[in-house]
């Protein structure tokens, strides 16, 4: 696989970054995940690949993983442009007080 993105600078902790991934050499072929396994072990999805990526000019590296997650389309997938998934979300609950 390929990871790109354009050079920019930004602010400790603010903006995003948008990148290309692209399969390389052929189709990339992810299957189709069963809701009740396709979340993975830590419940983050299915990990597919890892990409290192320049946090600044020291060369020090961070990485990004590809993750994929299981999904339920609405049963009006598809019809007129209505096109929902519902994916899973976890919350770790805190206690304050």
């Amino acid at each position: 696989m390929f990871f790109s993105y354009d050079a920019q600078s930004l602010e400790v902790g603010s903006g995003t970054i948008t990148a290309t991934i692209k399969a390389v050499g052929k189709n990339l072929d992810a299957k189709k995940l069963d809701i009740n396994a396709g979340l993975g072990l830590d419940n983050l999805g299915i990990v597919m690949a890892h990409f290192p990526f320049a946090l600044d000019n020291a060369s020090s590296i961070g990485n990004v993983s590809l993750r994929l997650t299981s999904g339920i389309p609405d049963r009006a997938f598809g019809d007129a442009g209505y096109n929902f998934v519902y994916i899973p979300v976890k919350v770790k609950m805190v206690t304050l007080g």
